[in-house]
């Protein structure tokens, strides 16, 4: 039945060898049966070891409880679906490839993740709504716009101007009446509470048989083009109030390009009277601008385009100054041209200072002309430039590479994603694209840049070019960044501040205190309300009041530090040690506007300084009843202080000491070096530690003192002083002079009785080694020459005096190499453990059905040629044990290095005589062996300060563990 299964079968035993597989694995795999059973799956398929297939077969044997999971195999990149059913000692494997429906199920999810971020990266809001009005769906960009939910109806409804909603309300309840979308406008408030205009596009949305689904649409950001209908509608006296309060010229002209009238100011600026201005108008112009100029304006009389050119103009007596001359067209309901209204600005003051950005002037003029294109082709990643495109970048005509890839060199990396993923989203839904983004000129600067552009697609719908113009934005976005950073600093000036800051008008009144004040006093603003520091009986009391007058009185004041209690003025707040300065505003008129006080907490400084006083006198007390002796030092080392101790072992007084008197009382052979010691440590600001004998004045006598000193440092980790202590340590010297005399004695000796049982093992095994080749020469003598005539028992004997020689002499070698193990002089390099025991294990000799497991990677410390005794009596050992073969393992565990087996084992009662010399838990009979080995093992472990034990049951094998030190 199982052969005639589609499903692929294994059936595995408890070591996870393969006892059966179906016909479907074997014409599969196309290795056929004998390509499986007999082998252990782990060898077949390693990289499944650790991964949920292991942890799923174990759980089954486990429990007993089937088991299913989903793998993904990498090696052949398929799913696979496998239920594991446990049958006594067996388990029985059904496999299932499943590659396909993960696939199409990934495929799914791709699909809808980028129809959600292709709706939420457009630049509009998108919506849809049931028939009834309540929201279906709104993209991302209403939440980054409004922050807010745009699920929530009443947070639409906030988010609409109060004076749009009644229309609003009204346009979608006869659009869902009628059936019929009609786009209006309104405004919307951002998240920083400004309103912007914008355009609503609803649409309905039917289902396949016709009936309403509910509505979709789109909102969109039309606030510049609103507030330029708005201002092509004002009054043209409201107009003409405006420009001429403005600092620009104003002027007017007709559809044909005269100026028929001109503001004062431009009287003023020519010195010409209003006839003159009317009868000359270019003959003011710079003879070199006035070419460009006329063919520009042309150009916008033409067109209609706004007009902007930056020219030189003659100005009263006779000064050519820059100026900035713009214009834009007033049109009737039909799009008539009526009349320019225009403006010149002198700039002359700034030109110099902005010379240096003519050039992304002048190419960002060109840009509104709309000469500046970039057009690649998505199938050949071939990008063309027009001159312009090169010159906002700062190259040469031609200077492009023409790819994709030379374009994103320029652009910031953060940036390279927000591009792609915007002309991403404009090839896939046929839309606009517009982004900004930051680049790399040639020279190494950098700028802003607003990219725009759109998709072209051919008759079978593939994107084929890609049209956009860069516009440099630089100069608007870093005024848009200096308007941020001066708001910023503005507002965080007082708040980021960790000085206390309040402010009080003139009367005393508090006006504003900062986050720093409110964490100095432990309180709230609302602990300011009604407080007059001029009123403050605190500050009478303690005198402070007269500093604070001084300030109203118009003079900057520093106010000493205080103990100032809200509590005591009946408000909420503790009680801090502050040290204050008071300074005056004054306005332009000179009065006083209002008075800025700063508050330092010195509260640790003042609680620190008697701290330290207490600390002081603390030390002067434990250090004048100690029996050590205590010094002190200036931070440039002159001891101004020893403890009555050290005065009277030296003889001498404070003021001595403080003369430097003191060395008189060193050795002179010590004096040089204790003082170039303590001159380094004051150099370096390092701790201080000597040893040099000093004079005791009560007896005369020299003795050896140990001197340690350390540096006390400020806050800023100065040395603002030495604190040090001098021991007696003479009689611990004379110790030592003994201890090391019988150390060198005990040495000696030691030496000599290694030397002794050197010389001993050499003799005995010389010794013993004769008289036993003598034996088994002997006996193979007999063998030879008699071996056919002597009788059974005879020949039984001299097999046995044959191999008790032998047996003789491997215990002698044991012997001898164990006695060499302690004594050897242990050299210590890097070992690769799983290479030494891999080396070992295929020199040994083993049972038939036996094999080895050895860990990669596994390394350690140690001598060489012992540990390679370790590992050859550990394997020699296991594989003596493992008579009917099995499975040696060599690894590491968090107890340490193991070597395991599956033979006989032992029983751990006999455990403590496991590493003893010739020491056996088995018969001679059933293992050969000395006895020696474990031994031997346990000395060259316990030589690298490692340890060595073991564990074992009988029949379930032994494994041994050790670690090096």
């Amino acid at each position: 039945m199982l052969d005639s299964m589609a499903e692929l079968f294994v059936a595995l035993d408890r070591s996870y060898d393969i006892v059966f597989i179906n016909r479907a694995l074997a014409e599969a795999s196309g290795k056929g049966y004998e390509g499986f059973v007999g082998k252990n799956h782990w060898d077949l398929w390693p990289d499944m070891r650790g991964t949920v297939v292991e942890e799923s077969y174990e759980r089954a044997f486990r429990t007993g409880v089937p088991v299913r999971f989903e793998y993904f195999y990498p090696k052949s990149e398929v799913w696979i679906d496998v239920n594991v059913y446990p049958s006594g000692d067996y388990l029985h494997l059904y496999f299932r490839d499943i590659t396909q429906q993960k696939t199409a199920e990934r495929e799914q999810t791709e699909r809808g993740e980028w129809l959600r971020r292709l709706i939420d990266a457009i630049p509009h809001i998108a919506w849809a709504t049931h028939p009834n009005g309540a929201m279906m769906y709104i993209n991302a960009r209403w939440r980054e716009y409004t922050g807010s939910d745009g699920m929530d109806l009443e947070q639409i409804r906030d988010a609409i101007h109060p004076s749009d909603l009644p229309a609003v309300m009204r346009g979608m309840a006869r659009t869902r009446e009628t059936g019929q979308p009609v786009p209006y406008e309104l405004r919307l408030k951002r998240h920083d509470g400004e309103f912007r205009w914008f355009r609503v596009h609803p649409a309905p949305l039917s289902g396949n048989d016709g009936q309403p689904l509910g509505w979709i649409g789109t909102s969109s950001d039309v606030h510049e083009e609103v507030l330029a209908r708005q201002s092509l509608v004002e009054s043209e006296d409201h107009h003409r109030f405006r420009v001429e309060s403005s600092p620009q010229i104003p002027w007017l002209a007709g559809p044909d390009g005269m100026i028929y009238e001109f503001g004062s100011q431009w009287l003023e600026f020519t010195g010409m009277s209003k006839e003159e201005a009317a009868a000359s108008q270019m003959t003011v112009l710079h003879p070199d601008d006035a070419p460009g100029m006329i063919e520009r304006w042309g150009q916008s009389l033409a067109s209609g385009e706004p007009f902007d050119y930056l020219h030189r103009v003659r100005a009263r007596g006779g000064e050519y100054r820059w100026v900035r001359t713009r214009a834009v067209a007033r049109r009737d309901s039909d799009g008539a041209i009526l009349r320019w209204y225009g403006t010149t600005e002198d700039i002359h003051a700034s030109k110099s200072s902005e010379e240096r950005l003519r050039q992304i002037q002048e190419a960002l003029s060109l840009a509104m002309k709309g000469g500046r294109l970039g057009w690649w082709s998505r199938s050949s990643d071939e990008v063309q430039w027009s001159p312009e495109l090169e010159a906002l970048f700062g190259l040469a005509p031609g200077a492009f590479q023409g790819n994709e890839g030379a374009f994103f060199e320029y652009v910031f990396e953060e940036d390279q994603s927000k591009i792609a993923g915007a002309v991403r989203t404009a090839v896939e839904t046929g839309n606009d694209y517009a982004v900004e983004f930051r680049f790399r000129r040639s020279d190494g600067t950098h700028g802003w840049m607003e990219g725009r552009g759109k998709a072209i697609y051919d008759e079978a719908g593939a994107p084929v070019w890609l049209y956009g113009i860069g516009i440099d934005v630089t100069e608007r976005k870093e005024a848009e960044e200096a308007l941020r950073g001066s708001e910023s600093r503005l507002r965080s000036l007082i708040e980021q501040s960790p000085v206390s800051i309040q402010t009080f008008a003139p009367d005393g009144l508090a006006l504003t205190a900062n986050r720093a004040w409110q964490l100095l006093w432990d309180a709230d603003l609302k602990n300011l309300a009604g407080y007059n520091i001029r009123q403050d009986p605190q500050l009478f009391e303690k005198g402070f009041s007269a500093y604070i007058e001084k300030a109203f009185g118009g003079n900057p004041v520093r106010i000493p530090p205080m103990l100032y209690d809200p509590a005591e003025t009946g408000r909420v707040g503790r009680a801090r040690w502050v040290e204050s300065r008071a300074y005056p505003v004054i306005g332009a008129g000179g009065e006083l506007t209002e008075v800025v006080l700063l508050l330092e907490d010195v509260t640790s400084i003042v609680e620190s300084a008697e701290a330290l006083r207490q600390s002081e006198d603390r030390f002067r007390t434990i250090a004048e009843s100690i029996p050590q002796f205590i010094f002190g030092a200036d931070a440039d080392g002159n001891t101004d202080y020893c403890n009555p101790q050290y005065l009277e072992f030296l003889g001498l007084n404070a003021t001595q000491i403080s003369e430097g008197q003191w060395m008189s009382s060193v050795h002179p052979e010590d004096l040089e070096s204790l003082i170039e010691a303590w001159n380094g440590a004051l150099a370096t600001g390092t701790s201080y530690e000597t040893e040099a004998r000093r004079l005791r004045a009560s007896d005369g006598s020299y003795r050896w003192c140990r001197t340690m000193a350390k540096p006390i440092r400020d806050s800023e980790g100065r040395v603002v002083r030495w604190y040090g202590v001098v021991t007696d340590i003479h009689d611990q010297k004379e110790q030592e002079r003994t201890l090391e005399r019988l150390v060198r004695e005990r040495t000696a000796e030691l030496e000599a009785a290694y030397r002794e049982q050197e010389s001993f093992s050499y003799s005995v095994s010389h010794d013993l080694r004769a008289p036993l080749r003598a034996i088994a020469a002997s006996a193979r003598i007999l063998e030879e020459d008699f071996g056919g005539s002597l009788p059974a028992e005879a020949r039984r004997v001299l097999d046995r005096q044959s191999e008790s020689a032998k047996k003789l002499a491997m215990l002698i070698d044991d012997l001898l190499q164990l006695s060499r193990v302690g004594r050897q002089e242990i050299e210590r390099v890097p070992i690769n453990l799983s290479k030494l025991f891999t080396e070992v294990s295929e020199s040994i000799a083993t049972p038939a059905g036996l094999h080895f497991e050895i860990q990669p990677g596994l390394s350690t410390e140690g001598d060489l040629r012992l540990i390679r005794l370790v590992a050859q009596n550990l394997l020699e050992n296991a594989a003596k044990f493992s008579p009917d073969g099995g499975i040696i393992r060599v690894g590491k565990d968090s107890k340490g290095f193991f070597v395991s087996d599956l033979g006989v084992g032992f029983d751990m009662a006999h455990s403590t005589r496991l590493f003893q010399p010739f020491h056996r838990l088995h018969r001679e009979e059933e293992f050969k062996g000395t006895g020696i080995g474990l031994a031997t093992v346990r000395r060259i472990v316990e030589r690298h300060q490692g340890q060595v034990w073991a564990r074992s049951e009988p029949g379930k094998g032994a494994t041994f563990w050790f670690t090096l030190a």
